[in-house]
């Protein structure tokens, strides 16, 4: 049906339902002529005033009946249209949620994947400095580890050549040069006792 056809179809039963019995329309036009009949107003007056009335009034009743049916026309001959678009309004917004679901999952990789990244590097870079560590130390004690060995070695060889020399070292000397040995070789030798006697006495 064309929307003219619909329209005068509309605009007829709107006509018919506002001037049908029980409206605003009847009840005016009731109480109009009970009270022409009770004041006894002549025929000839009565149809003058009705008719003037009905003019006014059927103007109104046909200018909203116009208007209404024309809204109501147009609302039914676009309601499929109408509702299509908005079938396909709430497709794209499912489509689209549905996408940002998608797109949230591989954001939320994405983020387990760079985090699994930063403690990784977190954790090379801590064995690093562990390693870093441990080799200063290293360092450090070889360098310790080398004055002792020099200091030892200069002690031991003033004791030898004393004691070639005919001189009796003295035992404090002597415990002194066991002491430095024994820190040499305390950590890697944990059950090593040191001497506990010093005194040389010459072979008789």
């Amino acid at each position: 049906m064309n929307f003219t056809d619909k329209y005068i179809a509309n605009f007829g039963d709107l006509l018919t339902e506002t001037t049908a019995a029980n409206t605003p329309y009847q009840k005016t036009l009731e109480y109009l002529n009970e009270q022409y009949d009770k004041y006894n107003i002549s025929n000839e007056l009565r149809a003058k005033h009705i008719s003037e009335l009905l003019a006014n009034l059927t103007m109104g009743y046909t200018a909203q009946a116009m208007a209404q049916a024309m809204e109501l026309t147009y609302r039914e001959l676009t309601f499929d249209e109408e509702m299509n678009g908005l079938k396909e309004q709430t497709k794209s917004a499912r489509l689209r949620n549905e996408e940002l679901e998608r797109g949230m999952n591989d954001r939320l990789t994405g983020l387990k994947k760079q985090n699994e990244l930063v403690d990784a590097q977190i954790k090379k870079l801590k064995d690093e400095t562990e390693l870093a560590k441990s080799q200063k130390e290293a360092i450090d004690r070889q360098v310790k580890d080398n004055r002792v060995i020099k200091a030892t070695s200069t002690l031991g060889g003033f004791i030898s050549e004393n004691q070639a020399g005919g001189m009796i070292v003295p035992a404090d000397m002597t415990k002194v040069f066991f002491d430095m040995l024994f820190g040499l070789v305390k950590e890697d030798l944990p059950g090593l006792g040191k001497p506990a006697k010093f005194d040389m006495e010459k072979r008789k």
